[in-house]
This record gives C-alpha cells, sequence and structure tokens, in this order.
C-alpha cells in the first residue's frame, strides 16, 4: 500500500482526459473512471504504458493513435483533443481518521434530524432513480469549498447520521449511503467531499464522505484498500 500511486490532477494538453474522466496509475495499472457514466476501466500494466505515458507527457507521444489501447480509449469518449481543466486534488489518507464512534446507539437525536434524514432520503432517492450519475455530482459540494468544513461538528453529525441511516432501506451500499449522507449535511448548512477510491487485484471501486483527514462514514482500516481517484 502507499507505493506506485499517481494521479493524474494538472491540465493536459493534445490528447488528454476528457472532462468528466478521472484517472490513476497503481502499481503499473491504469484506473479510469468515467464520472458522467458511473463506469470504471482498468487497464493491465503490460498494456497501459502507452496510455500512461500519453497522460504524463502528451506533447512527447508520437502518433498515439497508433497504440490500440489509446484507439479503444478515443473511441469510447475517454480520451480526447484539447486541454482539460484542473481537477480538485483527491485527499490523502495518511493519519487520516474516522468521524464515527461506537457508542452512537446511545446518542440522543434531535427531532429534526430525524426529520431532515427522512427528506434527505426522499432527494437521494430521486436523484438515484431519475438523474443520471453526471447530475449526481454535478449536484455534490465543490470539493474546493469543503476544506472550510468543521470536523468535529461534521463528525457529530455524521454519528447521528450513522444511528438512524439503518432505519433507511437500500443505503447499505457505499454510493447511496454517500449520497444521503452528503444530502443531509448540506440540509444541515454544511459540506464534505465526495470521494472515490479504486484497487486493484482484484479490482473494486468504493466511495465515502471525507472532511479534511476525517472520514465520516467509514473505518479508516476499510477505505485504506482504496487509492483515491476523484473527489467532488
Amino acid at each position: 500500500m502507499g507505493t506506485g500511486r499517481r494521479p493524474y490532477a494538472a491540465p493536459l494538453a493534445l490528447f488528454s482526459l476528457a472532462l468528466q474522466v478521472h484517472a490513476v496509475e497503481i502499481g503499473g495499472d491504469l484506473i479510469l473512471m468515467d464520472a458522467g457514466r458511473n463506469q470504471f476501466w482498468c487497464i493491465a500494466a503490460n498494456t497501459a504504458t502507452g496510455a500512461i505515458r500519453l497522460l504524463a507527457e502528451p506533447e512527447a507521444a508520437q502518433e498515439p493513435l497508433h497504440d490500440p489501447v489509446i484507439v479503444d480509449l478515443v473511441e469510447q469518449g475517454l480520451l480526447g483533443r484539447g486541454t482539460t481543466a484542473a481537477r480538485p486534488r483527491s485527499p490523502s489518507l495518511p493519519g487520516a481518521r474516522s468521524g464515527l464512534s461506537s457508542s452512537t446507539g446511545r446518542m440522543k437525536i434531535p427531532w429534526t434530524d430525524v426529520v431532515l434524514v427522512l427528506l434527505a432520503g426522499a432527494l437521494t432517492l430521486f436523484k438515484l432513480k431519475a438523474l443520471p450519475p453526471r447530475y449526481w455530482l454535478r449536484l455534490a459540494p465543490a470539493a474546493k469549498r469543503a476544506c472550510r468544513c468543521d470536523d468535529a461538528r461534521l463528525s457529530q453529525l455524521a454519528q447521528r447520521f450513522d444511528v438512524m441511516r439503518p432505519y433507511l432501506p437500500g443505503t447499505s451500499r457505499c454510493l447511496p449511503r454517500s449520497m444521503l449522507l452528503l444530502e443531509f449535511l448540506r440540509l444541515k448548512g454544511e459540506e464534505a467531499a465526495w470521494v472515490f477510491g479504486v484497487r486493484t487485484h482484484p479490482f473494486s471501486a468504493h466511495c465515502w464522505v471525507q472532511c479534511g483527514e476525517t472520514v465520516l462514514n467509514d473505518t479508516i482500516d476499510h477505505v485504506r484498500w482504496f487509492t483515491p481517484i476523484a473527489v467532488f
């Protein structure tokens, strides 16, 4: 863990990642996340060399369309010509701590928070059923503003949320659980970052909510298995 990770966060020229696409290299494998379609691609190290070089040094790549992997990425709409916008850097995990507590079951929950969690649940269900993935992320708080979050305040709210969440069906998976927490925080006037991470061998994707170095809806031991690929 912790080696061979190189997120592509800087603006790229020539052939570069499409605006909605994020990438990270893990041990030579190239992982792509298409946030517009909520899809992931994993390119094995033995075939990813050309694409990794193109992303790292686009001006040095020679005749990139001769590489079948790059051709496929262009056809899939993951690579395109032009310069992409700068992307927010994914938060670092070393030293991160969990905002959850083992004593949350004994917490007293204000009735107003119960109402807000129910409202957040209805809004989350609407987004998941009626809107495509690109709108889920567009409606998420801007990560660059999340750096102002009060981790003590958000940890307290996350603990209350953790008590109430099991009573809402369909929230055991990481994506709806994170969307629901972000919606609840927004209704409380707070913001946090929505982090997406990946791992390889076997490939797996995960997401969680984070404020600074505080993970709000997961354990540190779990999220450290994943390399952040995108933050919203």
